[in-house]
């Protein structure tokens, strides 16, 4: 048999092809068509595999161990970070870094009391502390809002004391409270 001639089993197929209904041969034409492209787009994935370097096993070892290094960084962090804003740990500069520290201001006038609040992003557990405190003291929240510029957090509370027969010491009262609430977090 010769190179250049069809051989008797191909002119069969080329035969069998002109016999296929159109539509099947649509259908085959794009089976065949998808076979040609996942062959080439895996052979690609072998050759670029190939042509990878080859790491020396201690070189991955190391690579290895510094990442398990700076997950368990990453996870003291932020670890401290969720102890801090849950109110379960402290909050301070030296654990978290950026912390900004908190500034509280309180005015009484009467039976009103405004509580104006500055932190961090870290501390904002004091917010929700500080309203829960004015309910377990008897005053009622009137008006509680916050807003953020850039990591610092602006709580304003406004609430009006109980009736008493002594609004003087229930306000000290609840000003040292509050104090406490803010300034222990950060010792």
């Amino acid at each position: 048999m010769k190179l250049g001639s069809i051989s008797a089993h191909t002119k069969t197929r080329v035969n069998d092809l002109y016999s296929i209904k159109e539509e099947e041969r649509k259908v085959l034409f794009i089976i065949l068509s998808y076979v040609q492209y996942s062959s080439l787009y895996i052979v690609s994935f072998i050759f670029m595999w190939i042509l990878q370097e080859a790491v020396p096993l201690p070189d991955q070892l190391g690579e290895a161990a510094n990442y398990i290094k700076n997950l368990q960084i990453s996870l003291e962090k932020i670890k401290q970070k969720k102890d801090c804003l849950t109110g379960v740990g402290k909050c301070s500069s030296s654990t978290m870094g950026r912390l900004k520290l908190p500034n509280i201001e309180i005015h009484v006038i009467g039976l009103a009391v405004e509580v104006a609040l500055i932190t961090g992003l870290d501390c904002q557990f004091m917010f929700s502390e500080i309203v829960r405190m004015f309910h377990e003291e008897g005053a009622e929240v009137l008006r509680a809002s916050f807003s953020i510029q850039g990591e610092t957090v602006f709580h304003t509370i406004h609430s009006k004391l109980g009736e008493t027969s002594a609004p003087e010491d229930e306000a000290s009262r609840i000003t040292e409270k509050l104090k406490k609430i803010v300034y222990s977090s950060v010792s």
